[in-house]
């Protein structure tokens, strides 16, 4: 495993040196403060405060993802997809640990 330079619950606004794709990062923090946890009633699983879908939802961890691969550099010779392969290879509707 890698350590990130950032905290993934609260990543910073800006791209943090070492990101390799600025507008994917853009995208991926948008998204991130988008999907937001919603805790209303300390009786009821968590939700996501945009989509209501079980934390962490389905957006929120697509935005972990983009986070992470903009981060990481490209695969070497594997062109413009380099940098998304592990971004869209991961099975985002299982539920993460």
């Amino acid at each position: 495993m890698f350590e990130l330079p950032f905290d993934l619950e609260h990543p910073p606004d800006d791209p943090p040196q070492g990101v390799s794709q600025v507008m994917l990062w853009r995208v991926a923090i948008r998204l991130h403060q988008d999907h937001s946890v919603l805790v209303a009633d300390r009786r009821q699983p968590p939700t996501c405060a945009l989509c209501k879908g079980a934390w962490p939802c389905l957006g929120r961890r697509l935005a972990i993802r983009g986070l992470v691969a903009a981060w990481r550099p490209a695969v070497p010779d594997a062109g413009p997809t380099g940098y998304t392969d592990r971004f869209l290879t991961t099975d985002f509707d299982r539920p993460q640990p």
